[in-house]
């Protein structure tokens, strides 16, 4: 697969992240040391202002070529995993928790911290706790946003 990858000049991206294939990062990203983006099976095109924390993996081992899209405001968080078709909007999957399958996960979901989704879930939906539980998410989106843009303003100062 040929290399091309193109980040947009508002996103910040350490220099020990691993980017492979075809990626195409949006405006106001993070993204964090020791991250992965490896696009094999197809390309990647990530949204606008999304954190990517440390030693995050996104693939997109598809044979299709099928492109993964990530939308905007995502949050993964250190260790997670991410090897679906696709990602929404204003997601946080925490830290080592793994996002895996031939299906893509929709919008205002939080996948807990060691949990793990192989299969389509409802959108607003939680995942939590040692049997994968699941209930609706509470927060206004408007809470997800205000503390996004915090957390970018700050780790933008930071890196």
């Amino acid at each position: 697969m040929p290399e091309k990858v193109s980040i947009s000049s508002t996103s910040l991206v350490c220099s020990s992240v691993n980017i492979v294939g075809e990626v195409t990062i949006g405006p106001g990203c993070v993204i964090q040391p020791k991250a992965s983006i490896i696009a094999e099976g197809g390309p990647i095109n990530i949204g606008s202002n999304n954190i990517i924390s440390e030693q995050v993996t996104i693939c997109n081992k598809k044979v299709s070529g099928k492109v993964m899209n990530i939308g905007n405001g995502n949050v993964f968080e250190s260790r997670s995993s991410i090897e679906c078709m696709g990602i929404g909007h204003n997601n946080v999957i925490q830290t080592a928790a793994s996002v895996i399958g031939s299906f893509e996960l929709g919008n205002n979901c939080v996948i807990g911290v060691r949990n793990r989704v192989n299969h389509d879930i409802e959108d607003g939906t939680v995942v939590f706790g040692d049997n994968d539980s699941k209930r609706a998410r509470k927060d206004d989106i408007q809470t997800h946003v205000s503390t996004l843009n915090t957390h970018l303003e700050y780790l933008r100062d930071l890196l």
